[in-house]
């Protein structure tokens, strides 16, 4: 997608993107699925809870480079201006709490190969 525009450039925010992963899995390469799924937030969300977000708001962006609905892609209708990102975000994280550590990593790096792959088609 060329038309994109963003500070700095793409190659530098691709880079920098990658070093971040790679920090990310660094420091989760030795934690078990146990420690995974354990609730680290006083809303009871694990990591795996919170790479699934990222992964479900990246599929939205990927969407939003393509043309398509942020919503329909990230499982959910537009949403709801008085319920805040709290009751969003708990939306969307419902469908996937069921997903292994192993699905839900694939997912996020398959969404950013995918959303990656589209801002440099």
């Amino acid at each position: 997608m060329s038309e994109l525009q963003v500070p700095g450039g793409l190659d530098r925010l691709l880079a920098r993107m990658e070093a971040g992963r790679t920090l990310l899995y660094a420091g989760l390469r030795d934690l078990n699925d146990a420690q995974w799924r354990e609730p680290i937030t006083a809303a009871d969300w694990s990591i795996c809870d919170h790479l699934a977000h990222v992964a479900v708001w990246m599929e939205g962006v990927e969407a939003m480079l393509n043309g398509r609905s942020r919503w329909d892609a990230m499982g959910g209708g537009p949403p709801d201006p008085g319920a805040g990102f709290d009751a969003l975000n708990e939306q969307l994280r419902a469908p996937h709490r069921a997903g292994s550590t192993a699905e839900i990593r694939a997912w996020l790096d398959t969404v950013h190969e995918r959303m990656v792959a589209t801002w440099f088609a």
